[in-house]
Parts: C-alpha cells; sequence; structure tokens
C-alpha cells in the first residue's frame, strides 16, 4: 500500500498477519512520524516488508525512517524485510540499536553503512533468527563489513551490486575471503566490479574460492575487468546443490562440461544460449521433457564437443541423435 497513514491505522489491528508497506512518498508528504503508532497497534503481525525509495540528500533528516522504531513494538513478528532502496548509516543504525523483536526468525535488509560490523554481529543474538539476507549497493561498504559475514551463522543470503562504483582489488578480495567463509549460504550474488589497469592485469581465481560452498543453490557471478585464471569456472561443478546459476561476462570458453540434467528448461531460447558455449567438450541434457532434433540442431555449432548425454525415449530417438552428430561433423568441416 502506498504510505497513508490515515489508511494503515484503519488496518484491522487484531487480525492482520502479513503487510506489504510502501513508504515512497513519506519524505514529500511529511507524515512518517505518525507511521511507528499505527504499526504498533498491529499487535498479531507476523510478516512485513518496508519499501523505501531513495531519499534526496536534503531530506536525509526527514521522520520517515522513524518508522522503524514500531518494528521493535511487534512481538508476535517472525519475518521483517526492509526495502533496498534506501542509503545511509542512520537506518541501519535505526533499525539495531533498538531491540528487535525477539522471535524474529528471517530479516532481510540494506546494509550499506560506513562502520557496519559492530551493528551487524548484534543479529547474531537474535534468539530465533534462522535466515539473515543481506544488500549492498557500494562495494567499499561491502568490503568493511565483510570481516563480520562469517560471524552470522544466520548468514544465508548475500548481495552485492553496484552502481558503477570502482572497486579496488583489495576490497574486491575482502568481499570475496567473506562470501567464502560463509559455510552457510544458500544465495550469493556479485555483481561487477571495475579494477585499476594494474589491478586488471591480476589473475585472479573467484570460482575456486567459492567452490566450498556446498550448500548454494542459487549463483549469480558478473565478472568485470579482471583477467580470469583459465578452467577457473570448473571449480563451481563442486557445487552439485545448485539450481540456479548465472554466470555474465564469464568468458563462455572457460566452460568445458555443463551439467542442465532434470533442469526443465528446454525452450529454443534456452538452446541457442546453450549454443554459444563454443568450449564446450560435454553436455548433458538428460531428464528434460520438450527437446528436440530443432533444439538439437542448434548446438550443432558446438564444434568442440565430445560427449552428448540425453535420455533415448519417444522424444529423442537414436536416429535423432545420430542426425545431430552428422550435422555437427559437418560443421567442423566448415
Amino acid at each position: 500500500m502506498e504510505g497513508c497513514t490515515g489508511m494503515l491505522a484503519a488496518l484491522p489491528a487484531h487480525s492482520l498477519t502479513h503487510l506489504d508497506l510502501d513508504l515512497s512518498g513519506m519524505y514529500r508528504l511529511g507524515d512518517g512520524s505518525a507511521v511507528p503508532a499505527a504499526l504498533a497497534r498491529l499487535t498479531n503481525l507476523q510478516r512485513l516488508r518496508i519499501t523505501f525509495r531513495a531519499v534526496p540528500l536534503h531530506r536525509r533528516g526527514s521522520p520517515t525512517y522513524s518508522c522503524l522504531a514500531g518494528v521493535a513494538q511487534l512481538t508476535r513478528l517472525t519475518w521483517l524485510e526492509v526495502g533496498n532502496n534506501w542509503y545511509g548509516s542512520e537506518q541501519l543504525q535505526q533499525l539495531l540499536v533498538q531491540p528487535l523483536p525477539l522471535r524474529l526468525q528471517r530479516l532481510k535488509f540494506a546494509a550499506d553503512v560506513d562502520e557496519p560490523g559492530q551493528l551487524l554481529l548484534r543479529l547474531a543474538q537474535l534468539p530465533a533468527l534462522q535466515h539473515l539476507s543481506l544488500v549492498f549497493a557500494r562495494w567499499r561498504r561491502a568490503a568493511a563489513a565483510a570481516a563480520a559475514w562469517p560471524q552470522l551463522p544466520q548468514l544465508c543470503e548475500l548481495a552485492v551490486s553496484t552502481s558503477g562504483e570502482a572497486a579496488g582489488r583489495q576490497e574486491w578480495e575482502a568481499v570475496l575471503n567473506g562470501a567464502a567463509a560463509c559455510s552457510r549460504l544458500t544465495k550469493l550474488s556479485l555483481g561487477p566490479a571495475l579494477f585499476g589497469y594494474e589491478a586488471r592485469q591480476a589473475r585472479i581465481a573467484p570460482c575456486a574460492k567459492l567452490a566450498g560452498l556446498t550448500h548454494l543453490k542459487d549463483l549469480a557471478f558478473q565478472f568485470c575487468c579482471w583477467r580470469p585464471v583459465p578452467g577457473d569456472t570448473l571449480a563451481l561443478t563442486a557445487l552439485t546443490g545448485l539450481t540456479r546459476l548465472v554466470l555474465c561476462n564469464a568468458g563462455a570458453g572457460w566452460l568445458r562440461h555443463l551439467h542442465l540434467t532434470g533442469s526443465s528448461l528446454f525452450g529454443m531460447a534456452c538452446l541457442a544460449n546453450v549454443s554459444r558455449l563454443t568450449q564446450l567438450t560435454q553436455l548433458s541434457l538428460c531428464v528434460n521433457k520438450g527437446l528436440t532434433l530443432q533444439g538439437l540442431m542448434l548446438l550443432t555449432g558446438l564444434k568442440r564437443l565430445q560427449c552428448l548425454d540425453v535420455n533415448i525415449d519417444a522424444e529423442v530417438t537414436k536416429e535423432m541423435v545420430k542426425s545431430f552428430w552428422a550435422a555437427q561433423q559437418q560443421q567442423q568441416q566448415l
């Protein structure tokens, strides 16, 4: 709901359990100070998401963020998300200096602050917290917080994006090392980092560092402006629990073995994307319905492919596979 404190006050206090609160316009309306009291009366609220819009610099002192004071009084709250379109340490400090609801099990918020370490470590003291999700939009601030991440056993999701801010080699390595030490991570998203000329000449192997995160199910990695160690991407094959993998600008030529078994991905668009991985030597497409001869033919440009695993059944016949290999050999002769 758009930020209207009158409407918020009219909500059923004793029956409402879930609330998605959009306060994007509060800094214009100047009525943010009324929100804490309106929130506090929602005594049965269990799940709350608050969204802020990026606040202009001259408005940073507005009462909008005072609404966070009402969160501490929601004693039944188990799930809290604070939108990541906000900036500045005062917001995070305001959220963490107050006692958070002891029943809180899931917490997600933007953590872009100048000195986040001690603030974040307070989260480890929440007795019921099981799932913590942190979002950073600045490499510098993420690097400053990275040493605290491994001390947060509840940290399950971590995202570091970028707003065009250049990251030095040390900042990048601090973020990478911090993430690699968070053994319970199930979701990790790292945006591109921009280095200076000297840093771009150095060889680094980020995938090898992340190969120990065996609980990862979702990994998104945007490579930018460095010289990768050849074959580094292969280290990700150790992450056998992955259900989603996004590698942007990874240099498709690194990838040699790709297993998409049971991934339910096979539209033509997916196979067209696979066809761009020209260095593939092994490809598994087993346990995927809808695979057609036309789709297989999109892959005949994979001239280095030596092994293709598919299920021979009513959809994919031996004749189709023979036709594929014949067409691929013709491509090799071109």
